[in-house]
């Protein structure tokens, strides 16, 4: 029985840097310090309560529906693009979507409004 040659892939220099930037795109996951309960969605905010989740007791419930601390979800906010890019620039890099979006239009109306007062001078 022959075996049939094996080809070799060979790649160019363009889809070896293609392949390197595409491992390196990851979107960043960030825990936001709030868990919230899957039955009844109260939230358990750290920064508030001035105590870590994970520092609370087994024995510690939800005070609304006095669910176990197992059933609490950590909420996380997820920031798009290269994990060697989040330092450069004035800190936009690190923010996420709706508050980059948030950013644009609330400029874009404050100078708007800015603008149209200037029909209010003499």
């Amino acid at each position: 029985m022959t075996e049939a040659p094996v080809e070799e892939v060979v790649l160019t220099d363009k889809e070896i840097e293609i392949q390197r930037l595409r491992a390196a795109e990851k979107f960043i996951v960030e825990a936001t310090g709030k868990y919230s309960c899957k039955v009844c969605k109260y939230v358990y905010d750290e920064n508030a309560q001035g105590t870590a989740f994970v520092s609370l007791p087994n024995s510690w419930r939800c005070p609304q529906c006095l669910s176990q601390k197992g059933v609490f979800k950590s909420q996380t906010q997820t920031i798009a693009g290269f994990q060697e890019n989040q330092e450069y620039g004035f800190g936009t890099n690190k923010m996420t979507g709706e508050s980059k979006n948030g950013l644009i239009f609330g400029s874009l109306a404050f100078f708007a409004v800015l603008f149209l007062s200037g029909y209010l001078l003499e």
